[in-house]
């Protein structure tokens, strides 16, 4: 307990303040022995001098501990009911006195406001954000009843369990949960600061773990995970990622990944959100767009990758996805697309040149499922036939189409070949057939309409093409099915054998 006597000032409050300050100046001088902490309790370190003797907060003074004043007593009191909030010392100097419903139960303690205290760092000073957020903790405590336990803990007060679990500001949220197999899980919460987003985060923290109970996943049929809120609608490009399958879909996938890692109440995500769809739409086929919910069930993940703000991207590469790369560059859809597309032509292969034998060929390269078009342009080649150009002439054409491939696979571009006379219905369909062989035609999926370039086949001449097509008109009618061919086997091709005999025929004549 501490001795304050009540005795009112006397003196002006700025020399009694100097007074005071060099008062315990000489008195530390001359105690000269070493201290030892008693501890903290809001705004003031008690410090324990030998002899069992106190340093008195507003005097300075040295007093015994088992020395007590009546009226300083009844003064106390009134602090510890909330009816003072300042009280002057012996010397004068002000004292601000914290009364909150924990501290009327402790002694009371007292801030001395001098510039040497302050120099010091010996006070800390009240949290705002944990005033702000008080009100909101209790709503959330009250809806939360019987669900969940809510609770708190005043770390002036509790300091070595704050440091036992890496409380580092204030507030830190932390939830204490069980897994399916019985172990604690301990995790931060970094959501919004009301009541719906913390009970939201509970409630969906507790969904999770019963699913896990089950043996079930909370994954949805896109092969991501159904949380994050709905922020990224089940109709857009973006996969959805969680702790339970970012292992499998990104770390595992021999495919390029580039993934945001996002909180559903962060402005600068919310104004990403569009971009980020936008860009997943046009890296469709090349680069993998996903996103993790740092609030939700992808916590464990954004731990592990260090994610210390909102949004965080990163780019997973195939062979290296232990170590991402972090993007730095502008937040808008052609930026990322570019970094992305960029990154994916230095360190992919050249793309496939598809020969036209099915149907199902043309669908997954082209023209997609449910009019979803795979690409902008699809180029299909009408090569001579084999008798005509042989092995080695078909091979030619082939590597000139593999070569245009692999200079724009940065386009939304593919590329098909097919022998003349193998798929008629296409070659009506674009008008190829009367004017030789080879053909180009670059058809356009999603507006139905075709060019027929008419030049020269060589690299000088088709580099145009491919650049920029023109002159399409519309297709007359859907596009046709493809019939099943059997593919090219490498070989030259072999003249048919005679179907009659030519000596019989001269017979005969």
């Amino acid at each position: 307990r501490l001795h304050h006597p009540s005795a009112t000032a006397s003196h002006d409050q700025a020399h009694t303040t100097r007074r005071v300050a060099r008062a315990a100046a000489r008195h530390r001088r001359s105690r000269g022995a070493r201290t030892k902490r008693l501890g903290s309790h809001g705004d003031l370190r008690l410090e324990r001098r030998d002899r069992g003797r106190l340093l008195h907060p507003c005097t300075s003074h040295v007093v015994p501990v088992r020395r007590r004043n009546q009226g300083d007593l009844a003064h106390h009191q009134q602090l510890r009911q909330g009816n003072a909030r300042t009280c002057t010392g012996s010397r004068g100097v002000l004292c601000a006195v914290r009364a909150t419903k924990e501290t009327r139960k402790q002694p009371v303690i007292h801030r001395r406001l001098t510039a040497s205290m302050r120099a010091k760092k010996r006070c800390h000073r009240w949290c705002g954000h944990c005033k702000a957020l008080q009100p909101e903790y209790e709503k959330a405590a009250k809806a939360l009843e019987g669900i969940a336990k809510v609770a708190a803990v005043d770390c002036d007060a509790h300091g070595t369990l704050a440091q036992q679990h890496g409380v580092q500001g204030f507030p830190t949220i932390k939830m204490f949960s069980v897994d399916a197999k019985g172990k604690q899980q301990v995790s931060d919460y970094n959501g919004g600061r009301t009541a719906d987003a913390l009970v939201d985060y509970v409630l969906t923290s507790l969904k999770k773990q019963a699913k896990a109970k089950l043996g079930k996943g909370t994954s949805s049929g896109k092969g991501g995970s159904s949380s994050g809120g709905g922020f990224y609608p089940a109709s857009s490009d973006v996969v959805m990622l969680s702790d339970e399958d970012f292992e499998e879909q990104v770390v595992q996938d021999d495919d390029v990944w580039f993934v945001e890692f996002f909180a559903p109440w962060c402005g600068h995500c919310k104004a990403l959100k569009s971009d980020w769809m936008a860009a997943a739409r046009q890296l469709k086929d090349k680069v993998k767009v996903g996103a993790v919910d740092c609030t939700g069930p992808g916590q464990s993940v954004c731990q592990k990758y260090g994610v210390q703000g909102f949004p965080t991207l990163k780019l997973f590469n195939k062979g290296a996805k232990s170590s991402p790369i972090d993007y730095q560059g502008a937040r808008d859809q052609a930026s990322i697309t570019e970094f992305a597309l960029q990154f994916w032509v230095d360190t992919s292969g050249p793309p496939e040149v598809h020969e036209l034998t099915d149907h199902q060929v043309f669908v997954d390269h082209c023209l997609g499922k449910e009019g979803k078009a795979k690409v902008s342009k699809c180029f299909i080649a009408f090569l001579p036939d084999i008798l005509d150009t042989g092995a080695s002439g078909r091979n030619e054409y082939i590597k000139a189409l593999q070569d245009a491939a692999a200079k724009y696979k940065s386009r939304s571009y593919a590329f098909f070949w097919t022998a003349a006379g193998m798929q008629n219905k296409v070659q009506t369909a674009v008008e190829v057939g009367g004017y030789g062989y080879p053909a180009f035609v670059a058809y356009a999926p999603k507006q139905n309409m075709f060019a027929t370039h008419k030049g020269s086949v060589s690299a000088d001449g088709l580099d145009p093409f491919f650049e920029l097509p023109s002159g399409f008109v519309e297709v007359r009618g859907a596009f046709p099915v493809l019939d099943t061919v059997a593919a090219w086997d490498g070989l030259d091709g072999e003249l048919p054998e005679d179907e009659f005999d030519l000596d019989e025929l001269l017979r005969e004549d």
